[in-house]
Formats: structure tokens, sequence, C-alpha cells
């Protein structure tokens, strides 16, 4: 038997980790408490008074439980298909949703002055999409081959805790090519969850490209193996 002074007790960090990551998504967004309109509850979790009420303080609000905790998504994901079927339709939008990235957007690479790996951020974390971004970097060594750029999530300056999600590669570069030779990258992120990179070294006029899915969610096969254990039951 627990009671819930017990289980306050043992689940107050999970609080503090949600009490942290709602402060920190609304001093990213630039906005303040007052400038919301609801608290709105989303997920299982939410019925537990002691949520309610760490929100209740957080934000001065009265948290809002008026749609359903566990169909809350769902209901998100059917207005997304209405604001999708107006455009189509040539229809006015009745509201406008911005879509960001969740996670910085870089490139790992080495600092000549130290030698040390380097994170070059791209797309800072919470950029409006879609944008398009570049930046220019140098070949590290003289006669050098290829030139393997590196895309890397999240992480911190020197790319520690990063995320690869690919690398795009310009290869077989002419022999005696110098150290320092430029290269030009470019990020376009769009609001489908695609990214495409795109690597060029304009003295040579050659370049590579690279295109990831962000897209998240299961697999095909994933999804096809799900079904056949359902039907199994």
């Amino acid at each position: 038997e627990v009671t819930r002074e017990k289980f306050v007790e043992l689940t107050r960090d999970l609080l503090d980790r949600t009490s942290f990551t709602a402060r920190q998504t609304l001093q990213a967004a630039g906005l303040e408490w007052k400038d919301l309109d609801h608290v709105l509850m989303v997920g299982g979790s939410t019925r537990m008074p002691m949520v309610i009420e760490a929100l209740r303080d957080l934000s001065g609000k009265t948290p809002d439980a008026s749609v359903s905790a566990d169909e809350a998504v769902a209901h998100g994901a059917a207005l997304r298909a209405g604001l999708l079927l107006a455009k189509r339709d040539g229809k006015q939008e009745p509201f406008k949703i911005r879509n960001v990235n969740s996670h910085s957007l870089g490139v790992l690479g080495i600092e000549p002055a130290t030698g040390r790996p380097r994170n070059a951020v791209l797309i800072p974390k919470n950029t409006p999409l879609p944008v398009t971004k570049r930046g220019r970097f140098k070949t590290k060594e003289h006669d050098q081959r290829n030139v393997a750029v590196q895309v890397i999530e999240g992480g911190d300056a020197s790319g520690n805790n990063s995320t690869p999600i690919g690398k795009c590669v310009i290869r077989d570069l002419p022999p005696g090519l110098s150290a320092g030779t430029p290269i030009e990258v470019a990020f376009t992120y769009s609001e489908n969850g695609r990214l495409n990179v795109k690597a060029r070294m304009p003295d040579l006029d050659i370049e590579a490209s690279l295109s990831i899915e962000r897209a998240s969610g299961l697999t095909d096969s994933a999804l096809q193996e799900w079904d056949k254990k359902r039907r199994a039951i």
C-alpha cells in the first residue's frame, strides 16, 4: 500500500522536471504566463492532483481539463488535418500552426586552434520552419581527398551528447589540394521533417547532397509487424 504523500515523495523529481520543461518552453517561445489563454492538460499523468497543483502554482491559472487527456493528441491531429484540407480546397485557414525544430542542427567539425571537436550550429532549436541556413568551413589537411560533413542534432558546443543523423561526403578531390580550401554547407529544413544538406566547394565547382527524413513514428515494416501481432491476439 502506498499513500498519496509517499507517492508524491517518490515522484517529486519527475514533477520538478515537468515544471522545468514548462518554464524552459515558455522562455524559448519568448512568452510569459500572462500571454497564455489556457494551460491545457494532455496525457494521462495530468489526472494526478500533484501535477494539476504544480501547474496551477507555476502559471497562476486553473489548468484546463475540458479535453480528454487521452484524446488530446487525436484532437490536435484532427485540427491539423482540417488545416490541410482547407488549404487544399482554397479556403481560409481558421488558425495558424507554427512548426519549429525541437533540437539544434549543426556540423561537427574540428577547431583549428585547439584541434578539438566543435559543434557549428546552423539551425538553432526552436527556429520556425521552413528555413535555410548556410555555413562556411575549410579543409583540414593538405592533399585531402575527401570531405565528410558530419550532420548532428543537439549537443553542447563541443558536440558532446549530440546525435549523428547523417553524413554528406564529397569524394575524389584533386591531388595536391591546399589545406584551408573553402567548403560551403547549406541546410534546408522543411515543415514535413525533411532535412536537405548540400556541401559545395566553390573553388572546384563540385558538390554533394544528402536528404534526411526526420519524420517520427514506425517504419512500414514495423507497422506490418505490429499489425501481425495485433491479429494474433
